[in-house]
């Protein structure tokens, strides 16, 4: 059985890890099948990607095991920035992602489920910023992922205590989107996931970097991006055939549903 598995069902992809070895650590052959899955399903004419784990664990984040390997400070450095492209890549997608967790997220797999643009957990979920306990600062982009969820204070608490906080915690600071039991959180963050895949790619990756760079571009700046990507919108083919749908009293058909973009080239 592959480690790292991609099924596309309809307009949604899915990503699942299933290394119970490490329980699902972001090892080498991980992080390989995982860079690749993602390449696969952004070429895909999927407009949702779900990232999930297995029950036990969505991701225990960096092998210790590689890390004590690692002969010099150099070595480290190469080895975080390489294990964090994959959060940049991810964070990069004009795909909507979703990170579906059940077990634990814990280091580098928290940074891995921030990197996703929402997050539903299982009940039986479990989150922590584990690094300090091991004697490492927070990587793979995690200290910003993670602040622009639950705010700074919020996040140095997780950060330097590192205790492990429970799914109704986590939807209690902001870190989730919402918490399903355990035996319906499959179902029903694809039944999301499924909603989500039905608007309109172009305007929803447009709708995501105008979200993302609201907080750097002020009110001012925002309304200006804003204007400049609804202007594009307005005589796009999504918009004609939506409003011709509105009108008409129907749904809307796929149009230009496939197109791989990257939110730095929108």
């Amino acid at each position: 059985m592959s480690i790292v598995t991609f099924e596309q069902k309809e307009k949604v992809g899915i990503i699942e890890i299933n290394y119970p070895t490490t329980l699902n650590s972001l090892c080498l052959p991980v992080r390989v099948a995982l860079i690749d899955k993602l390449h696969q399903a952004n070429e895909s004419d999927v407009n949702v990607i779900v990232i999930k784990g297995t029950e036990r664990s969505f991701s225990t984040g960096g092998d210790l095991a590689e890390l004590g390997a690692l002969k010099t400070p150099i070595e480290g450095n190469e080895y975080i920035e390489e294990v964090a492209q994959i959060m940049q890549f991810i964070d990069g997608l004009s795909k909507v992602t979703i990170a579906l967790v059940e077990g634990y997220a814990m280091g580098a797999g928290l940074s891995l489920a921030t990197a996703c643009d929402l997050i539903y957990a299982g009940e039986k979920a479990k989150f922590s910023m584990a690094f300090l306990k091991v004697g490492l600062v927070p990587d793979c982009g995690v200290s910003y992922l993670l602040t622009r969820l639950v705010g700074l204070q919020k996040a140095k608490e997780l950060t330097l205590t590192g205790r492990i906080i429970d799914a109704a915690e986590a939807l209690r600071i902001g870190l989730v989107n919402n918490v399903f039991p355990a035996d319906k959180v499959v179902e029903e963050t694809m039944a999301i996931a499924d909603e989500l895949a039905k608007n309109a790619p172009k305007a929803m990756a447009l709708a995501k970097v105008n979200l993302e760079l609201a907080g750097q571009l002020g009110l001012d700046g925002t309304i200006i991006a804003e204007a400049r990507t609804q202007g594009l919108c307005i005589f796009g083919s999504e918009h004609i055939e939506g409003r011709k749908a509105f009108f008409e009293k129907r749904k809307p058909s796929e149009t230009s549903q496939h197109k791989t973009m990257n939110k730095a080239v929108i």
